[in-house]
């Protein structure tokens, strides 16, 4: 499915369909109870000093505008993200 091969990296697990509503005609796709994968995510927020213990998404909606699917832009809306964040210890990093 393209959307693991996309958005799938990002999250712990693989999805399931019972997490995913489409309507294609209107643009609409809905996940629902999505875990993030914490060392994705990490690979690219621990140079600011913290990291990610844990991290949920209740609802992601992706509205795609088919009209202008290569020149517009699509919207994506979270609802209820938590995220456990935590600070590392940069004592021993050499900052360049």
């Amino acid at each position: 499915m393209i959307i693991d091969r996309t958005i799938g990296a990002w999250l712990d697990g693989e999805l399931d369909y019972s997490q995913l509503y489409v309507d294609l005609l209107s643009g609409a796709l809905q996940l629902k109870d999505l875990k993030l994968d914490c060392s994705q995510v990490n690979r690219h927020i621990q140079k600011y000093g913290i990291s990610l213990a844990e991290g949920k998404i209740q609802t992601a909606e992706i509205s795609i505008n088919w009209a202008e699917l290569l020149s517009g832009n699509s919207a994506v809306y979270i609802k209820s993200l938590e995220l456990k964040v935590e600070q590392l210890d940069l004592s021993d990093t050499m900052w360049f």
